[in-house]
């Protein structure tokens, strides 16, 4: 982890990380039947750009300038 970070941001990181793994063995162990609600339970949770957001003075610095088609 970053030292940059503060406690409680670490904490955080690191219990998410905890539950993905327990929900990643559940799905691993469960029989066949089980698997497709608790794949739909990590879909909802894990769901793609659920990540970290970025701050809004970084986004607008980062934002790309737009494209012009001549």
């Amino acid at each position: 982890m970053s030292g940059s970070l503060h406690p409680t941001e670490i904490h955080h990181r690191r219990h998410r990380k905890e539950k993905r793994h327990r929900l990643r063995a559940r799905l691993a162990a469960a029989p066949a039947a089980e698997r497709s609600a608790i794949e739909a339970k990590l879909q909802k949770t894990y769901a793609l750009g659920s990540g970290p957001q970025p701050s809004k003075s970084s986004a607008q610095a980062a934002a790309p300038a737009p494209v012009t088609h001549t």
